[in-house]
């Protein structure tokens, strides 16, 4: 009887607005996080252990409202503070289903290894004595900081209901990034450009600042509705390299196909085909994803069989992007490492980082003859449509993700930083033997 007691509090907690959790309630400078990772449990600033990267976390409420707008609006001029003149790494991240921004969420745990990775190669690349005369004029590694977007992706805790919320976090997180996210995204961009206008110098490739943009599964559907527009806004105005940022990558958004139509068109116009490291949005979307691609299909069929549709629009509007192949540019699959993988949340905290470095491991066998290789691993190999510009939508094989909610994959993990390194690497480094 008292477990059935216990299941109904918690389905009323569920159901009453008094129990939504607000995680980080201390504003302030920054909390100094120690090798566990789970100090600072209230603090939204964050400093890794020992001198390292700086993270900030943003908490938005279920009708896309910051918890505390005063809190969410002094995050940036903080981080300003935290960071004096330093050029800058940011690296933002948003969370998608069942995760919030707790202490132990797998999420944030990943985040910050992800963080302490960057800023240890910021030091290789500040260090290495290969570099050019010009790229010497300031050899201070870059600030990593980073910016984690929390809301309640985890509405319903519930053993086997917890699949019911996908509709409703689909929609509490499309509120977010048409809502609040904005007061944070639009200040960081600034701040971004500010320290490259500030470092006028500073040679292409060897310290400017950037901004890169992550987002999984609900997390992708709330950074795409925060910056479609702004995105096409900026292609008009300022040219087909405008985008937002230096990169927005997207893994298994849950989104329409539909809504990248008039994007994907307006790219298209770009008139050129280009590689990884210039798209401007890249989306990876797993093929064994069943909740986008069979479960999202039939939900979205039921919900728009009375709107009107010409030629495919009806197929766009009910499958997932990169679950509609005519909108497809890429396949993506691993190479075999030479060594064995396990997921990344599978592995004590303090020895993470070097899951991290997998995507420049050696591969034992196959090849990418046909493709763009990503790392030394990971193979964009082209299907379909071209990658026109600025947009690269694709299809990752299940190697690299098994399903929706397989961020903890050690492939992934190894993409997604091969990824950034893709993009924050000096030009000069890359062009060196190594």
């Amino acid at each position: 009887m008292t477990r059935y007691c216990q299941g109904f509090l918690v389905l009323m907690c569920l159901l009453l607005p008094g129990c939504l959790t607000q995680y980080r309630t201390e504003a302030g400078s920054p909390c100094q996080l120690d090798a566990s990772l789970s100090n600072c449990g209230d603090h939204d600033l964050l400093r890794g252990p020992g001198s390292g990267y700086l993270l900030g976390i943003a908490e938005f409420d279920d009708q896309g409202e910051p918890w505390s707008p005063q809190q969410v609006n002094s995050l940036v001029p903080r981080i300003r503070e935290a960071t004096g003149e330093r050029p800058l790494l940011v690296v933002v991240f948003a969370h998608g289903w069942f995760h919030d921004a707790g202490t132990r969420d797998t999420n944030l745990l990943i985040f910050n290894q992800l963080l302490a990775y960057l800023q240890k190669q910021e030091g290789v690349y500040a260090s290495d004595s290969r570099k050019p005369g010009p790229a010497r004029i300031d050899s201070t590694p870059r600030q990593v900081v980073g910016v984690y977007l929390g809301w309640r992706g985890n509405s319903l805790p519930i053993p086997g209901l917890k699949y019911l919320s996908f509709w409703g976090r689909k929609k509490a997180a499309e509120k977010i990034g048409k809502r609040g996210a904005l007061e944070l995204l639009l200040p960081l961009e600034r701040l971004v450009k500010s320290r490259n206008v500030a470092e006028p110098e500073t040679a292409p490739g060897s310290g400017e600042s950037q901004l890169l943009l992550m987002g999984h599964s609900f997390g992708g559907a709330l950074l795409y509705s925060a910056l479609a527009n702004i995105m096409v806004q900026h292609h008009f105005e300022s040219g087909p390299e405008a985008g937002f940022g230096d990169q927005i990558v997207l893994l298994n958004p849950a989104i329409e196909a539909q809504q990248f139509a008039n994007l994907r068109r307006i790219f298209r116009q770009e008139g050129g085909e280009s590689g990884v490291q210039s798209a401007r949005l890249v989306i990876l979307a797993s093929e064994s994803d069943w909740p986008m691609g069979i479960f999202f299909p039939v939900g979205r069929g039921f919900s728009t069989w009375l709107e009107g549709h010409r030629n495919n629009q009806r197929s766009a509007n009910t499958h997932g992007i990169g679950h509609y192949q005519p909108f497809n540019t890429h396949y993506v699959h691993a190479l075999p490492p030479d060594k064995e993988l396990a997921d990344i949340c599978d592995q004590p905290v303090s020895g993470q980082l070097k899951w991290f470095s997998l995507g420049a491991a050696p591969a034992i066998s196959g090849d990418c003859q046909d493709g763009e290789l990503v790392g030394a691993r990971f193979c964009f190999d082209s299907s379909g449509d071209k990658l026109f510009g600025s947009l690269l939508i694709a299809q990752t094989s299940s190697d690299i993700m098994d399903g929706h909610s397989d961020i903890c994959n050690a492939n992934l993990v190894a993409l997604l930083t091969a990824l950034i390194e893709k993009q924050t690497e000096p030009e000069w480094r890359q062009r060196q033997p190594r």
